[in-house]
């Protein structure tokens, strides 16, 4: 099974790349989507980070979104706490996950991750995609979002610089405001892709 990652920080235009992979019939999947079954399905996960951060971190199955943010993006040594508690049993589940969609004879999926280089799993993958703007831009749309300058700089400084990982990707798809060049670049990137699957 091919697996590619699509990468790019928030604001970059992911989704809609995403969107036009999966309106092409590939199989498509959303890292936060994982991590949301995980925590649903995974009690020990639920135990361990209520240990670490306290029982009022959960509301349900769920962390409460304003409670993970803050040890996200505003300490770093409560974010670096959470990683060695999360990430090794996200990567468990990850593994597992591709597992069963090459089990059920899916050919190629894409993956997107806005971490796959911060959280050192781009090795995992066979070819990567990067969605890239200008910075201008994918401030704009996070702004239309509703989010606050402060919380938008922590959480585009948490994702690292485009410009550190782009010698390592292979193909980079442009998504400014022009929607068809990306359209194209997404559908090249795909013919390029399927040509692996028959080498």
């Amino acid at each position: 099974m091919l697996k590619v990652g699509l990468t790019g920080g928030i604001g970059t235009g992911k989704s809609f790349i995403l969107e036009i992979f999966r309106k092409e019939g590939v199989c498509t999947a959303e890292a936060d989507a994982l991590a949301k079954r995980i925590y649903q399905e995974d009690p020990f996960l639920r135990r361990e980070l209520s240990s670490e951060f306290g029982p009022g971190l959960f509301k349900g199955h769920y962390p409460i979104k304003e409670k993970l943010e803050a040890i996200l993006f505003d300490d770093p040594g409560k974010r670096k706490a959470f990683s060695q508690i999360f990430y090794p049993c996200f990567f468990k589940h990850q593994k597992l996950f591709f597992q069963s969609l090459q089990e059920q004879g899916i050919g190629m999926v894409i993956y997107e991750s806005a971490l796959l280089f911060e959280v050192g799993s781009f090795d995992l993958f066979d070819r990567i995609i990067l969605a890239s703007c200008p910075q201008s831009i994918q401030w704009e749309r996070v702004r239309e979002r509703g989010l606050k300058e402060e919380k938008i700089r922590k959480i585009i400084g948490s994702q690292g610089d485009p410009s550190e990982v782009v010698n390592h990707v292979h193909f980079v798809i442009h998504t400014g405001d022009e929607k068809e060049r990306t359209r194209s670049e997404t559908l090249h990137t795909l013919e390029e892709l399927r040509k692996l699957l028959i080498q």
